[in-house]
């Protein structure tokens, strides 16, 4: 017995054991298991963004779109918690949602994950529109403070064979963003906050736990580089107020200021020259 107590296999399922928790539903049987396990990654894409002219390949983009990719096999539900500051997001419910297998109608967007430092893509027009969730399931978002949480169970389990991606979470930009392609990038931490947006916690439920549940490639914080952002509107108003301010007093000095008149000077050579000719006409 201690023998088997001291085998790598023995401690390998204990520690396994010990990570995994499981819930109890009302009539007492094993309703599934509750596993914190790697997480999601994420790809952060700006959206509703318009051209600066005449800058090629440089925008002002509105809103911002986070993508979630997971890796499950019969997932029962997950919650999912992200921290940004509120007062430079703004979290948008009803251009958020779930996507292909984990939603009713909701596009499919090819999996993407976010690794390391990667140049910033603008969002599609197309094909990452999220659905309604599942029938019976029951979704829930909770925003206080910054901190969204998103509580997403199902009626039944889904199950999807490698990464996919399975929700969109939508945010106003308070400040508009200045993105130049080919320089402005996303950083993804792989632990510890990012600068702009972080995972606060991410948990999922699945019938089986063997098959884990997260990302290959999970990250933890979100940081923007090379980006600039377009003042507010309250700022723009109090550079127009100033303009003004400037310009009229500019005019001011030009009204009041009075034009100095100086007395023309006469070149020695020609006073010389009226001279003589005064002389000859006295002769």
């Amino acid at each position: 017995m201690l023998r088997d107590l001291r085998s790598t296999n023995f401690r390998r399922l204990l520690l396994a054991a010990l990570a995994t928790t499981f819930w109890i539903s009302p009539s007492g049987a094993i309703a599934g298991f509750k596993v914190p396990y790697r997480g999601p990654s994420q790809m952060t894409l700006p959206d509703d963004c318009h051209p600066i002219t005449p800058q090629p390949g440089r925008y002002y983009c509105l809103t911002e779109a986070v993508l979630e990719d997971p890796l499950a096999n019969g997932v029962t539900g997950f919650t999912l918690a992200l921290q940004t500051d509120p007062s430079e997001y703004i979290f948008n419910p009803s251009t958020s949602g779930p996507l292909g297998a984990f939603s009713v109608g909701g596009d499919t967007p090819p999996p993407n994950p976010g690794v390391g430092t990667e140049l910033l893509q603008i969002l599609p027009s197309s094909g990452f529109t999220p659905g309604a969730p599942l029938p019976g399931s029951t979704l829930t978002y909770t925003d206080v403070g910054g901190l969204l949480t998103v509580n997403y169970q199902f009626a039944t389990p889904v199950t999807v064979s490698g990464d996919v991606n399975f929700f969109l979470i939508d945010y106003t930009l308070v400040r508009p963003i200045i993105i130049q392609l080919g320089v402005s990038s996303a950083t993804y931490a792989t632990s510890g906050p990012g600068a702009d947006i972080s995972l606060g916690s991410f948990s999922c439920g699945l019938v089986d736990p063997s098959g884990g549940c997260g990302s290959d490639f999970p990250s933890t914080g979100i940081t923007f580089n090379n980006v600039g952002y377009l003042p507010e509107p309250t700022t723009w108003l109090m550079m127009l107020a100033g303009f003004g301010v400037s310009g009229a007093k500019l005019r001011r000095r030009r009204w009041t200021t009075t034009p100095t008149t100086s007395t023309p000077q006469t070149s020695p050579i020609l006073m010389r020259a009226l001279r003589q000719h005064r002389q000859g006409q006295r002769l």
